[in-house]
């Protein structure tokens, strides 16, 4: 599919942006390119530590929203927007 890509965005309200990222390339790759996106911008996770190791907790699950991602592209596409 050439010409495909994933917008997104993160909104102060309805109707006002604050920034956003696009996503090109193959559809193959994009999941996994959004999903690391959403966890280096967009998503605040809960830092703690375990002894000297910093640990990072996120309200989802890393496979879980790979999936829904996923899910999201093929089903888009399928309406034929």
């Amino acid at each position: 599919m050439t010409g495909a890509y994933v917008k997104i965005g993160c909104f102060k309200s309805a109707d006002d942006l604050v920034f956003q990222d696009e996503v090109h390339g193959a559809l193959i790759t994009m999941p996994d390119k959004v999903v690391d996106i959403l966890f280096d911008k967009y998503f605040k996770g809960i830092i703690s530590y375990e002894g000297l190791q910093r640990v990072e907790d996120y309200p989802v699950n890393g496979d879980s929203l790979r999936e829904a991602v996923l899910n999201a592209i093929v089903h888009f596409r399928s309406f034929g927007l």
